[in-house]
């Protein structure tokens, strides 16, 4: 979590929150010289494999707008696909990274 910045996951209810508080990788990113400087699209509560929210809508694939790029960590994966940074994070319980990796 980045600290001051709202954490949506797609919600519309979250709008509001704000992180109070920075998360152990995002620490770790900043203590050894990494720079954090966008936030991407995800589903709704992290909970499809298509980044589409009712916030900020359909998240679409760098190379084909026809096409998605997976989710729920499809936003990053069209920032890395369209070499928008070298580098994104995500995790992988129900096929987060598996899911855009494979489109």
């Amino acid at each position: 979590f980045v600290k001051g910045t709202t954490p949506s996951l797609g919600c519309l209810n979250m709008l509001d929150y704000v992180h109070q508080s920075e998360g152990g990788l995002e620490r770790l990113v900043r203590q050894h010289g990494g720079i954090l400087f966008a936030k991407t699209n995800v589903p709704q509560l992290l909970l499809s494999m298509e980044s589409n929210n009712r916030i900020y809508g359909q998240a679409k694939n760098p190379i084909n707008h026809d096409r998605v790029p997976g989710g729920s960590s499809g936003g990053c994966a069209g920032l890395v696909a369209c070499n928008g940074t070298a580098l994104s994070f995500g995790t992988d319980i129900g096929g987060s990274i598996r899911g855009p990796a494979a489109f």
